[in-house]
């Protein structure tokens, strides 16, 4: 089934739900996007899709019918940038923020050097709105297209999150060899991570030091790629292509940049932005017939790469990686019960003769159903994986919605048969990751991983409303 994206100025054009322009009242104190009452048709989906599909509960049906939020603006509310909410609002009242024009800007600029990365599931998704079989790879495409659009040079996502997986392993065998402290959660997932800080800064410690891939690989364009080349950090412009809005929090957080003040990454445009992009430039990626590869040092990932886009799959993937570590075949425990969509998924297995026992979220409204089971002590659990988004990464905000139900399951059945299929499964097989370690950071959790992708995060706690 085709699904469309619809671009922004579409939307802008699209309804006239005012007929008193001049009262009308748009909220920009967010980040990520704006709200535009004036364009509320009152179908009260974000409503439905907060309380119900996430279990935050930021807007409520006012008494004479019209949708508000109990705070002063978006800023003060305990949303958590999943963009789920934008994804179902077909009048435009909710708005992810653009920032193609910045990038049009940046890259008329002769002193910018722009650099893309690509994520996995932007690869695997985008060609939902071009009538690409869902869950494709059109990783070959859009390269060649971000280099016709004037990108100097595009990474792949997937190589950080070989990074993001190796350093987290490398912390959970930490902490089994010490006994703790349990469970290791994941913190590849910016709306988790909002969450966390928001609702339960109290397990802030618990999480994986490793920032997000989109993070790393950022990083890593301002100093080990930079150091590769004849040009300063500060001119390096490095743009990331996501699937969700929440990276662009992320991104614009103060305390990501290294110590020169260099942001990490300095731009995020989501799915539905590119291919607006794409669209304008009259770039139909399905009929389009140049293709291009990704660029060194960061050029290479895995099959575990690919699976972190999907609900299980960043479990899995550490898990693999772990066994490798300790010298055990990656291969010989059966994952496959973290896999598939259910809200939550629960396993054991056996490594390094110690039972580990895991668990994975699916979807931010079930965090307190193992958050409790943790506080009472029912179950110690080793390691978690969260995703705000159900289905994962492949059903984030950014990307466009379709109206075909089981579109998040093609999606995933594609990346594992791209798993199953590839050469390199494990993220300690990445041929640049290992030229990254031996040549760069040495060894996971190192002084050198530590300055460059070590974060702390902080309590950001507000009043629990659910």
């Amino acid at each position: 089934m085709k699904n469309k994206t619809v671009s922004n100025d579409k939307i802008d054009n699209k309804l006239n739900c005012s007929e008193n322009l001049e009262n009308r009242t748009i909220d920009k104190s967010f980040y990520t996007f704006s709200r535009d009452t004036s364009k509320c048709i009152k179908c009260y989906k974000c409503v439905k899709v907060c309380k119900d599909t996430q279990g935050i509960s930021v807007f409520q049906v006012e008494e004479d019918g019209t949708v508000g939020i109990k705070e002063e603006n978006m800023a003060a509310t305990l949303c958590i940038s999943c963009g789920q909410c934008i994804k179902v609002c077909t009048a435009g009242a909710l708005k992810e923020k653009s920032n193609i024009s910045l990038l049009k800007e940046q890259l008329n600029n002769p002193n910018k050097h722009v650099v893309a990365q690509l994520s996995p599931s932007f690869k695997h998704t985008i060609g939902d709105g071009f009538g690409i079989s869902s869950g494709t790879d059109t990783s070959p495409k859009i390269i060649s297209a971000l280099k016709e659009i004037g990108f100097s040079k595009v990474f792949s996502t997937g190589f950080a999150s070989d990074v993001n997986i190796v350093e987290t392993s490398a912390d959970l065998k930490k902490r089994l060899d010490e006994n703790g402290p349990f469970p290791v959660f994941t913190s590849t997932c910016t709306g988790w991570i909002n969450y966390a800080e928001k609702f339960c800064p109290e397990f802030l410690g618990l999480l994986s030091p490793c920032k997000s891939p989109q993070q790393i690989l950022g990083s890593l364009s301002k100093s080990y790629y930079e150091e590769s080349i004849d040009i300063s950090r500060e001119n390096i412009f490095s743009v990331a292509l996501m699937p969700c809005i929440a990276k662009k929090d992320e991104a614009n957080r103060f305390d990501m940049k290294d110590e020169y003040g260099n942001k990490d990454v300095d731009l995020v445009l989501t799915v539905n932005e590119v291919a607006s992009l794409l669209n304008k430039k009259g770039i139909d990626l399905n009929n389009y017939s140049k293709f291009g590869t990704f660029d060194k040092p960061m050029k290479s990932d895995t099959g575990s790469s690919r699976i972190k886009a999907v609900t299980g799959g960043l479990a899995e993937a550490i898990l693999r990686n772990t066994a490798h570590m300790i010298g055990e075949d990656p291969f010989s425990v059966d994952l496959k019960k973290l896999r598939g969509m259910d809200g939550i998924k629960l396993t054991s297995v056996v490594l390094g003769g110690k039972k580990l026992n895991i668990a994975v979220v699916n979807g931010i409204k079930n965090v307190p159903v193992i958050l409790d089971m943790i506080k009472d002590g029912i179950t110690e659990f080793h390691l978690v994986e969260v995703m705000a988004c159900p289905g994962g990464c492949v059903g984030g905000g950014g990307i466009p919605l379709s109206e075909d139900p089981d579109i998040i399951q093609k999606r995933a059945e594609k990346i594992y048969s791209y798993d199953a299929s590839s050469e390199i499964r494990c993220s300690w097989e990445n041929p640049d990751v290992k030229t990254l370690y031996s040549e760069y950071l040495k060894e996971p959790l190192g002084e050198e991983s530590q300055r460059l992708f070590h974060f702390h995060y902080k309590n950001r706690r507000t009043k629990r409303i659910f």
